[in-house]
């Protein structure tokens, strides 16, 4: 994969094949361990570990910053988070889990836009992912949940275990195919892409410059 990176950024870059060509054309690559290395490969960064590191260092200021949120926002923020203060079994992936969807919700955009739940038995659930541009897909079975991606109406990685690697990875795709950010998630990618990972930071849009000053002072 290594060997082959330039001619795939080539026709990814200069060919704009659709995810379904380039799934069939290059089916190793839709794997957690190359896109984690095919994101290193474009911008030298190691992907998950980044972006669970600086997830994990903003958290606490976070979690203050949605706090002090009033009105209907901040209502919605609290009950979030209420979520896991309730519960005797919080784990890190819960928090995580947790701060990602307040997050979304904090940046003014719509977490349905983000990630679509499903349940096997209800709903036709193939048949709705073919309509996906880009989602993070939750389909739920006997009380367990199992990630996906669907991008371009293909899923193209199942099994992720939990939103946090989701966000990462999906992320690594958008770079990895060279996709545009839906407009009704640009600010929640900008966070990804500026705050957990540091690309690109000379410049925020003014809902993120905001956002940073108060992690930052």
């Amino acid at each position: 994969m290594s060997k082959t990176f330039a001619l795939r950024r080539h026709e990814v870059v200069e060919l704009c094949p659709t995810v379904a060509e380039f799934k069939d054309r290059w089916p190793a690559l839709f794997d957690i361990l190359q896109i984690n290395e095919e994101f290193r490969r474009i911008t030298t960064l190691h992907l998950e570990p980044t972006f669970i590191k600086m997830l994990d260092y903003y958290t606490p200021k976070l979690f203050t910053i949605f706090s002090c949120k009033g009105g209907a926002l901040g209502q919605i923020l609290k009950k979030k988070m209420g979520a896991i203060q309730q519960t005797s079994h919080q784990n890190i992936e819960q928090t995580r889990d947790v701060v990602l969807r307040c997050l979304d919700n904090y940046l003014g955009e719509k977490e349905e836009d983000l990630i679509q739940e499903y349940n096997y038995e209800n709903e036709d659930v193939q048949q709705s992912l073919l309509q996906q541009v880009m989602k993070i897909a939750v389909c739920k079975k006997d009380d367990q949940e199992d990630f996906s991606i669907v991008l371009e109406g293909v899923q193209v990685m199942t099994g992720l275990g939990n939103l946090t690697r989701v966000c990462a990875i999906l992320l690594g795709f958008t770079h990895a195919l060279n996709l545009t950010y839906p407009k009704q998630l640009r600010n929640m990618f900008e966070a990804f892409q500026k705050l957990f990972l540091e690309l690109d930071v000379c410049r925020f849009s003014p809902k993120l410059q905001s956002l940073k000053n108060k992690l930052v002072y």
